[in-house]
C-alpha cells in the first residue's frame, strides 16, 4: 500500500465505523420515524459512496478501471437528497408541495441519468503524480453534469437553510447548539463535494469529500452525544466506550505483533509462541486502564 495512500485508508476506516455506529443508534432508539430511515440511509449511502467507493477508486493503478468504479458509484449521489427529507420531516417544516415534487422527480432523473448514462457526467478520469490516484474528470459545461450538480446542491443548502432559519428563532440554547452540529453535519460534506469541484489542483487532489463526511458525521455524533440531538439515549456513551476501547486495544495488539514479528528472525520460530503469550498479557495488563480512563473521558467530554 503506497504510503501517500494512508490516510486516506485510515479515514475510510474511521469515517465508515462512525457512519454505521450512528446509523445503529438512530435505528435502535428512533427506527419507527420516517425522518430517522432518511437519516439512516442517508449515513450509510455516505459511508458506502465516498468512504468504501472512493477507498476502492483510489486502490486503482488502471484508469479504465478507475473510471469504471466511479461510473459505478455515481448513482449513489442522488441519495444525497434524503438529507433535504430528513430535514422537512424531522422539524415538520411546511414546504410548498411544489419543492417537495420537485425533490422526487430530481432524485428519480439524477440517479436515472447516473446509471443509464454515466459518461454524459464523468467521461473520464485524470491521474495526479503527486498522489498518485485517479480523480474523476467532469465537464461543467456540459447540460447533464450542470443539471446533476446544481440540482442536488439547490436542495442540500435548501435543507441547511432551514437550519439556519430555526437556529435564528430558538429561544433555548440546547435546541440551537442540537441544531448547530447538526447544520455541520449537513454542510461539511457539501464543502468537500464543493472543493473537488474546483480547478485547483493544489487543494482538490486531496480526497476532501472523503474527509468532509467523516467530519461531519463526527459533529452528528457529538450534537447526539452532548445535546441528546435525536433524543438518542444514554446508551449511546455506554457504546462509544467500548468502541474506542475496542480500537485502543486492537491497536496496541496490532502494534505488539509488528513489534514481535520484526525480531523473529533473530529469535527463531520457537519464539512464536511466547510472543503470543507475551501479546495477550499486555492486552489483558492495558484493558482494565484503558476502560476507566476512556469512561472518565467519555464523561468529562459529555
Amino acid at each position: 500500500m503506497p504510503s501517500q495512500h494512508f490516510l486516506f485508508y485510515a479515514n475510510a476506516v474511521i469515517g465508515l465505523a462512525v457512519n454505521f455506529f450512528l446509523a445503529f443508534l438512530i435505528f435502535k432508539q428512533r427506527g419507527n420515524k420516517k425522518s430517522s430511515w432518511y437519516l439512516i440511509v442517508w449515513l450509510i449511502n455516505l459511508a458506502l459512496s465516498f468512504q468504501v467507493g472512493g477507498s476502492i477508486i483510489i486502490a486503482q493503478t488502471d484508469p479504465a478501471m478507475a473510471l469504471f468504479l466511479y461510473q459505478l458509484f455515481a448513482p449513489t449521489f442522488g441519495l444525497t437528497l434524503l438529507f433535504y427529507f430528513f430535514v422537512k420531516d424531522y422539524f415538520g417544516f411546511k414546504i410548498q408541495g411544489i419543492l417537495d415534487f420537485g425533490a422526487v422527480l430530481v432524485l428519480v432523473a439524477v440517479t436515472y441519468l447516473l446509471i443509464f448514462h454515466p459518461a454524459e457526467v464523468i467521461g473520464y478520469v485524470i491521474h495526479d503524480p503527486h498522489v498518485s490516484f485517479y480523480k474523476a474528470g467532469f465537464s461543467y459545461s456540459s447540460l447533464p453534469t450542470l443539471f446533476v450538480y446544481l440540482s442536488v446542491m439547490f436542495y442540500w443548502l435548501y435543507a441547511i437553510g432551514i437550519l439556519v432559519v430555526q437556529y435564528r428563532t430558538s429561544q433555548s440554547a440546547v435546541e440551537r447548539n442540537r441544531l448547530k452540529y447538526l447544520m455541520l453535519g449537513g454542510l461539511l460534506p457539501l464543502l468537500g463535494l464543493v472543493v473537488m469541484a474546483t480547478d485547483i489542483p493544489a487543494i482538490n487532489r486531496y480526497p476532501l469529500d472523503m474527509w468532509g463526511v467523516t467530519l461531519g458525521s463526527l459533529a452528528i455524533s457529538y450534537g447526539v452525544l452532548k445535546y441528546r440531538l435525536l433524543d438518542i439515549s444514554l446508551i449511546v456513551r455506554r457504546g462509544l466506550v467500548y468502541s474506542i476501547l475496542t480500537v485502543l486495544v486492537t491497536g496496541i495488539y496490532m502494534a505488539t505483533v509488528l513489534v514481535a514479528q520484526q525480531f523473529m528472525p533473530l529469535l527463531g520460530e520457537a519464539t512464536a509462541i511466547s510472543s503470543a503469550i507475551t501479546t495477550a498479557l499486555v492486552v489483558a495488563l492495558v484493558f482494565q486502564p484503558l476502560q476507566s480512563y476512556t469512561q472518565k473521558l467519555i464523561d468529562r467530554l459529555f
